[in-house]
């Protein structure tokens, strides 16, 4: 899923006020599953929820950005069968230390961790610079629930 996108040149349009706004569900590939308008007024979050609920994504997984890292946005996913991968950023502090804290207290310091978590990394040239992306997918959440 992307987040929100301005579409070009529809400020020009006498008929709209300021650029039209968009949030899109696309698969890997790029193929377009669905759009909704993001109002001036509205918050992409929200918009990318309805998204979300208008597409049925039972069994599938559903990527998306660090902004889409909230509660609501996982049980939406979760109530309707989908799976999710999202990204957490330092800018949600407190879940951000928690999952820190877990990483470097309960998995990091062990030596054999191959039933606890598997590490997937990718690195790719992309904007003019190496990056590094390393993923944990974690076998047990007991961590987190409550």
């Amino acid at each position: 899923m992307s987040d929100g996108k301005a579409i070009r040149s529809t400020d020009a349009i006498k008929t709209i006020e300021s650029m039209m706004n968009i949030v899109t569900a696309h698969t890997d590939i790029g193929i377009s599953l669905g759009q909704v308008i993001v109002d001036g007024k509205s918050n992409v979050i929200p918009k990318a929820r309805k998204l979300i609920e208008l597409i049925d994504i039972k069994g599938t997984i559903i990527i998306s950005d660090a902004m889409h890292c909230q509660r609501e946005t996982a049980e939406t996913i979760i109530n309707i069968k989908g799976d999710d991968v999202l990204q957490l950023k330092s800018n949600q502090w407190n879940f951000y230390q928690d999952v820190y804290l877990m990483f470097e207290s309960k998995y990091m310091s062990e030596s054999s961790y191959e039933d606890e978590y598997e590490i997937f990394t990718t690195i790719e040239k992309s904007h003019g610079r190496i990056e590094t992306r390393t993923c944990y997918s974690l076998n047990n959440l007991e961590y987190f629930e409550g």
